[in-house]
């Protein structure tokens, strides 16, 4: 909207200022460069002008896009809205942890308000994880002409019975550029040898060799999705909006060759050891950073019910604010569910999306529609049908929201 409003007010500056030397008879007075002293109510007025053409302007260049817009909708939703701030959260296991702890997917958290500029940011988890007791202590890698060895040192941090704790996978997130992280993807993917349990040389009698060679990728799927409803798209949608936005989805690992294992219990550290061809760029130093147990990926959106919409007489569209006193920060994303109350009877409306519905004889109808009105974000509007019974009714709406730029 902004480039709109700047596009009208040069024309009538600059534009006008060349009508008017060429025409100074009939718009003599359109030269505003001329005028000594400008008066600001004139001023204002301008910039009323120079918004409404903006705004007219702007309408007509979407008159098109409106329609592309609901096609779209139905075929692959993920694709109308911006792409919220993604992260990658860590777990740390506690020493009283008597067993493993299932973290599920929809856990919100938020960020301590004095980073933000004392902003609600919050974010979502967007997986199940399966908290492990181990922690990594060290990562060692060499090379030699017959390819490349990685050892992870892992080291159990709780004191609970080992038989209670669910090692069948660990879950590694890669961290770091993206050539170590994807050189770290392919050694541990593509691991020629079978994978080394070594306990060091004070317990060698334990050491062994696991049925697997390596690692798998664990979010490769449309399970993997970081995005809601990604699965009502095509899989390739999905797939190509994380690549470029949240590649981290990308580095995470599942090992699963400590299944149905029983571990010593009066060893507290080992390692496994991958071998490969795979090499890691030159320049490169490994460490504890950059491989991490018990993270998950999590996702700058958390539901949250809109600013309740009073029904009102001739008028189709309503704009939908998700916090009133927060409308600088938290921004509408999708709307998940709309119902009506009538106050007078109390009765209340499922609505449903229009070009969802099924029989014509539906009347609680709605449209979704997109505006950018110069925010953070563009704003979600209402299109219902004329209230022409001029019913009281008062719409509740469920949304998913986030903080468009801010994280």
């Amino acid at each position: 909207m902004q480039q709109y409003f700047d596009a009208q007010m040069r024309l009538l500056t600059q534009a006008g200022k060349q009508f008017a030397q060429h025409y100074p008879e009939h718009a003599g007075m359109l030269n505003i460069d001329a005028l000594k002293d400008r008066d600001p109510h004139i001023e204002r007025l301008l910039e009323g002008v120079a918004y409404l053409t903006a705004h007219t302007q702007k309408r007509l260049d979407e008159s098109v896009p409106e329609v592309s817009e609901q096609v779209l909708r139905q075929l692959c939703p993920i694709l109308l809205s911006y792409y919220p701030s993604s992260t990658v959260v860590k777990f740390s296991p506690k020493l009283a942890m008597q067993k493993s702890h299932l973290i599920e997917k929809g856990l919100t958290l938020s960020a301590d308000k004095s980073v933000v500029d004392n902003k609600h940011i919050t974010f979502t988890t967007t997986h199940d994880l399966q908290v492990s007791p181990l922690d990594v202590e060290h990562v060692r890698y060499q090379e030699s002409h017959l390819g490349s060895e990685l050892r992870i040192g892992l080291r159990f941090v709780c004191q609970g019975e080992r038989k209670n704790y669910d090692l069948a996978n660990l879950q590694f997130y890669l961290r770091g550029d993206t050539p170590l992280c994807s050189s770290l993807f392919k050694l541990l993917k593509t691991a020629e040898q079978f994978t080394e349990l070594d306990f060091g040389p004070s317990h060698f009698e334990h050491n062994k060799k696991l049925k697997v060679k390596g690692c798998s990728a664990t979010y490769l799927d449309i399970d993997g999705a970081l995005l809601p409803h990604a699965e009502q798209s095509h899989p390739g949608y999905a797939l190509l909006l994380d690549y470029f936005n949240a590649k981290d989805r990308f580095y995470f690992m599942r090992f699963d060759g400590l299944k149905d294992l029983t571990l010593p219990e009066h060893i507290d550290r080992f390692e496994l050891v991958f071998r490969g061809s795979s090499k890691l760029p030159p320049g490169h130093q490994l460490s504890r950073d950059n491989i991490l147990l018990n993270c998950v990926p999590a996702i700058n959106l958390f539901a949250q019910p809109a600013e309740p919409i009073r029904i009102e007489s001739n008028r189709t569209d309503y704009m939908i604010t998700a916090d009133q006193n927060r409308t600088d920060h938290i921004f509408s994303y999708t709307i998940n569910e709309v119902k009506g109350r009538n106050s007078l009877s109390g009765k209340s409306y499922d609505y449903t999306p229009r070009y969802q519905s099924v029989f014509e004889d539906e009347k609680k109808l709605f449209t979704v529609l997109t505006k950018d009105v110069g925010g953070a974000a563009p704003c979600h509007y209402l299109q219902l049908p004329f209230n022409l019974e001029e019913e009281k009714e008062t719409l509740s709406v469920d949304l998913t929201v986030f903080n468009a730029g801010w994280p």
